[in-house]
Protein backbone atom coordinates (compact mmCIF):
# COMPACT_ATOMS: atom_id res chain seq x y z
CA UNK A 1 0.00 0.00 0.00
CA UNK A 2 2.96 2.60 -0.92
CA UNK A 3 1.55 5.96 -0.98
CA UNK A 4 -1.66 5.02 0.59
CA UNK A 5 -3.55 5.17 4.39
CA UNK A 6 -5.96 2.60 5.01
CA UNK A 7 -8.07 3.06 8.24
CA UNK A 8 -10.28 0.07 9.14
CA UNK A 9 -13.60 -0.36 11.01
CA UNK A 10 -14.22 -1.87 13.92
CA UNK A 11 -16.11 -4.69 12.41
CA UNK A 12 -15.65 -4.46 8.81
CA UNK A 13 -14.81 -2.09 6.22
CA UNK A 14 -12.26 0.35 6.00
CA UNK A 15 -11.56 4.15 4.35
CA UNK A 16 -8.15 4.49 2.00
CA UNK A 17 -6.33 7.59 1.40
CA UNK A 18 -4.87 7.63 -1.96
CA UNK A 19 -3.95 11.18 -1.74
CA UNK A 20 -0.87 13.09 -0.71
CA UNK A 21 -2.03 12.40 3.18
CA UNK A 22 0.69 12.01 5.66
CA UNK A 23 0.53 10.08 8.70
CA UNK A 24 2.19 9.76 12.17
CA UNK A 25 2.09 7.77 15.14
CA UNK A 26 -0.66 10.42 16.35
CA UNK A 27 -1.75 12.71 13.72
CA UNK A 28 -2.94 12.51 10.54
CA UNK A 29 -2.48 15.12 7.63
CA UNK A 30 -4.62 15.45 4.58
CA UNK A 31 -3.85 18.07 2.15
CA UNK A 32 -6.78 20.77 1.35
CA UNK A 33 -8.60 20.06 -1.07
CA UNK A 34 -10.57 23.36 -1.26
CA UNK A 35 -14.05 21.89 -1.06
CA UNK A 36 -16.46 24.10 1.70
CA UNK A 37 -14.49 26.71 1.44
CA UNK A 38 -15.69 30.50 1.03
CA UNK A 39 -13.65 31.69 -1.97
CA UNK A 40 -15.19 35.22 -1.79
CA UNK A 41 -17.52 36.96 0.02
CA UNK A 42 -19.18 40.28 -0.75
CA UNK A 43 -21.72 42.72 1.18
CA UNK A 44 -24.00 45.84 0.72
CA UNK A 45 -25.53 47.59 3.06
CA UNK A 46 -29.09 49.45 2.56
CA UNK A 47 -28.52 52.35 5.27
CA UNK A 48 -31.87 54.16 4.43
CA UNK A 49 -35.20 53.63 4.27
CA UNK A 50 -37.77 52.83 1.27
CA UNK A 51 -41.56 52.44 0.88
CA UNK A 52 -43.75 50.49 -1.15
CA UNK A 53 -47.44 49.90 -1.85
CA UNK A 54 -46.27 47.68 -4.12
CA UNK A 55 -48.28 43.95 -4.18
CA UNK A 56 -45.99 42.46 -6.40
CA UNK A 57 -42.55 41.62 -6.11
CA UNK A 58 -40.04 44.82 -6.52
CA UNK A 59 -36.49 45.12 -6.06
CA UNK A 60 -35.62 46.85 -2.41
CA UNK A 61 -33.21 49.67 -3.97
CA UNK A 62 -29.74 49.42 -3.09
CA UNK A 63 -30.18 45.98 -1.91
CA UNK A 64 -27.93 44.08 -4.61
CA UNK A 65 -25.22 42.62 -4.62
CA UNK A 66 -23.06 40.98 -7.72
CA UNK A 67 -20.25 38.61 -7.81
CA UNK A 68 -18.15 36.91 -10.32
CA UNK A 69 -17.24 33.09 -9.66
CA UNK A 70 -14.47 31.52 -10.54
CA UNK A 71 -16.04 27.96 -11.20
CA UNK A 72 -19.69 27.10 -12.78
CA UNK A 73 -19.92 24.00 -10.66
CA UNK A 74 -19.25 26.41 -7.26
CA UNK A 75 -22.09 27.39 -4.93
CA UNK A 76 -22.86 30.41 -4.35
CA UNK A 77 -24.44 31.52 -0.83
CA UNK A 78 -26.88 34.67 -0.49
CA UNK A 79 -28.05 35.50 2.93
CA UNK A 80 -30.05 38.57 3.29
CA UNK A 81 -31.05 40.67 6.27
CA UNK A 82 -33.62 42.82 6.86
CA UNK A 83 -32.75 45.42 9.75
CA UNK A 84 -36.61 46.43 10.39
CA UNK A 85 -39.65 46.48 8.71
CA UNK A 86 -43.18 47.99 9.19
CA UNK A 87 -46.68 48.37 7.80
CA UNK A 88 -48.67 51.48 7.86
CA UNK A 89 -51.60 49.84 9.58
CA UNK A 90 -51.71 46.64 11.34
CA UNK A 91 -52.51 42.87 10.22
CA UNK A 92 -50.58 43.28 6.58
CA UNK A 93 -48.07 40.77 5.63
CA UNK A 94 -44.97 41.54 4.03
CA UNK A 95 -43.79 39.21 1.30
CA UNK A 96 -40.02 38.72 0.55
CA UNK A 97 -37.95 37.00 -2.35
CA UNK A 98 -34.54 36.45 -3.36
CA UNK A 99 -33.66 37.45 -7.00
CA UNK A 100 -30.91 36.71 -9.35
CA UNK A 101 -30.41 39.35 -12.41
CA UNK A 102 -33.74 40.63 -11.74
CA UNK A 103 -35.81 37.47 -11.39
CA UNK A 104 -37.05 35.71 -8.34
CA UNK A 105 -35.30 32.58 -8.21
CA UNK A 106 -37.92 29.94 -7.99
CA UNK A 107 -35.85 27.32 -6.32
CA UNK A 108 -36.37 29.96 -3.51
CA UNK A 109 -39.69 29.59 -2.84
CA UNK A 110 -42.18 27.19 -1.58
CA UNK A 111 -44.64 25.01 -3.11
CA UNK A 112 -47.25 26.66 -4.65
CA UNK A 113 -50.43 25.66 -2.60
CA UNK A 114 -54.00 26.67 -3.61
CA UNK A 115 -53.94 31.12 -3.71
CA UNK A 116 -50.96 31.40 -0.74
CA UNK A 117 -48.62 33.75 -1.91
CA UNK A 118 -45.07 32.11 -2.20
CA UNK A 119 -42.05 33.44 -0.74
CA UNK A 120 -38.70 33.16 0.76
CA UNK A 121 -39.70 34.66 3.95
CA UNK A 122 -43.08 36.31 5.47
CA UNK A 123 -43.74 38.55 8.23
CA UNK A 124 -47.23 40.13 9.73
CA UNK A 125 -46.89 42.90 11.84
CA UNK A 126 -50.05 43.43 13.96
CA UNK A 127 -49.55 47.36 13.96
CA UNK A 128 -48.07 50.46 12.61
CA UNK A 129 -45.56 50.92 15.55
CA UNK A 130 -44.12 47.35 14.82
CA UNK A 131 -40.88 46.90 13.49
CA UNK A 132 -39.74 42.88 12.67
CA UNK A 133 -36.62 41.83 11.30
CA UNK A 134 -36.31 39.48 8.20
CA UNK A 135 -33.71 36.69 7.23
CA UNK A 136 -33.59 35.07 4.43
CA UNK A 137 -30.95 32.77 2.67
CA UNK A 138 -30.49 30.28 -0.24
CA UNK A 139 -28.21 28.16 -1.63
CA UNK A 140 -27.80 28.99 -5.70
CA UNK A 141 -25.70 27.62 -8.26
CA UNK A 142 -23.36 29.68 -10.12
CA UNK A 143 -23.62 28.55 -13.75
CA UNK A 144 -21.34 30.26 -15.05
CA UNK A 145 -17.98 32.45 -14.64
CA UNK A 146 -19.85 35.88 -15.49
CA UNK A 147 -20.76 38.47 -12.91
CA UNK A 148 -24.54 37.35 -11.30
CA UNK A 149 -25.98 39.95 -9.72
CA UNK A 150 -28.79 38.70 -6.74
CA UNK A 151 -31.05 41.09 -4.88
CA UNK A 152 -33.69 41.46 -2.34
CA UNK A 153 -37.51 41.46 -3.07
CA UNK A 154 -40.13 42.67 -1.11
CA UNK A 155 -44.00 43.19 -1.71
CA UNK A 156 -46.81 43.91 0.57
CA UNK A 157 -50.40 43.35 1.01
CA UNK A 158 -52.75 45.27 -0.73
CA UNK A 159 -53.91 47.80 1.37
CA UNK A 160 -50.86 49.47 3.01
CA UNK A 161 -47.72 50.70 3.08
CA UNK A 162 -44.66 48.56 3.65
CA UNK A 163 -41.72 50.84 5.11
CA UNK A 164 -37.85 48.99 5.35
CA UNK A 165 -35.34 50.02 7.94
CA UNK A 166 -38.24 51.43 10.42
CA UNK A 167 -41.57 50.79 11.58
CA UNK A 168 -44.52 51.15 9.60
CA UNK A 169 -45.47 54.68 10.84
CA UNK A 170 -41.58 55.99 10.25
CA UNK A 171 -42.31 59.08 13.11
CA UNK A 172 -39.66 60.72 14.13
CA UNK A 173 -39.44 60.24 17.87
CA UNK A 174 -36.14 58.76 20.17
CA UNK A 175 -37.92 54.87 20.84
CA UNK A 176 -38.17 53.99 17.36
CA UNK A 177 -35.98 52.31 15.05
CA UNK A 178 -33.90 53.32 11.87
CA UNK A 179 -32.11 49.89 11.16
CA UNK A 180 -29.27 48.84 8.08
CA UNK A 181 -30.24 45.82 5.92
CA UNK A 182 -28.19 43.94 4.65
CA UNK A 183 -27.67 41.27 1.59
CA UNK A 184 -24.15 39.00 1.38
CA UNK A 185 -22.98 36.36 -1.67
CA UNK A 186 -20.17 34.04 -0.98
CA UNK A 187 -18.79 31.55 -3.47
CA UNK A 188 -18.51 28.76 -2.12
CA UNK A 189 -15.96 25.75 -3.74
CA UNK A 190 -17.45 22.25 -4.87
Amino acid sequence: MSGALRLSGSSSGYIELQSEAAASSSTLTIPNSGFGRILQSKTTSKKDDFSTTSTSAVVIPGLTQAITPSHASNKILVTVTIGAFGTSSGDYFGYFKIAKESSVISGALADADGSREVCTSAQRNTANHVASTVSMQYEDTAGGTSSITYAAYVEVESGATLRINSNGNDTNQSNYPRTISTITVQEIAV
